[in-house]
């Protein structure tokens, strides 16, 4: 099986690569992740523009703590992923929006996103700063390792 060969994990679709990041976070935070959107989700979600058509995913947050909601989104950063936490003020259901750097199959909005978390902005259209928490040396998939590693 190659590290883009597609798979299910709680009913989603992922490529192994980001299968074996999320699996990473959820074991590095301890929160067990509800995926409420997966990878290859092309017009499954129109208010996500165009990001699930390929490796991004979405982790819903409803009733989770706030500590436990930070730890997610923390440990998905180190994982290597540009991600964030979307909430009703941004007009969404409470949930973590993360997409894998490193992906040949992030979409085009996924890596406008990308270039924005490397900006330290929001990822949406309004494009706000975004000061939350950054690894302070830039994570990657490390596919040979099976764990992050430094960003190139």
């Amino acid at each position: 099986m190659g590290r883009w060969t597609h798979r299910k994990y709680k009913g989603k679709t992922f490529n192994r690569q980001t299968y074996r990041m999320i699996r990473w976070a959820e074991k590095r935070s301890g929160v067990d992740f509800n995926i409420a959107q997966g990878s290859f989700n092309k017009g499954g979600v129109s208010k996500s523009a165009g990001t699930h058509d390929g490796s991004a995913l979405d982790v819903g947050m409803w009733g989770v703590s706030r500590k436990d909601r930070i730890r997610a989104v923390r440990a998905l950063k180190d994982a290597g992923f540009g991600a964030w936490f979307r909430s009703a003020k941004d007009g969404w259901d409470p949930h973590i929006h993360a997409i894998p750097f490193n992906d040949p199959y992030a979409s085009p909005s996924a890596k406008d996103q990308l270039r924005d978390f490397d900006n330290r902005k929001d990822g949406l259209y309004y494009s706000r700063a975004d000061n939350t928490y950054r690894p302070k040396v830039r994570r990657r998939w490390g596919w040979i390792r099976n764990r992050p590693v430094k960003r190139r």
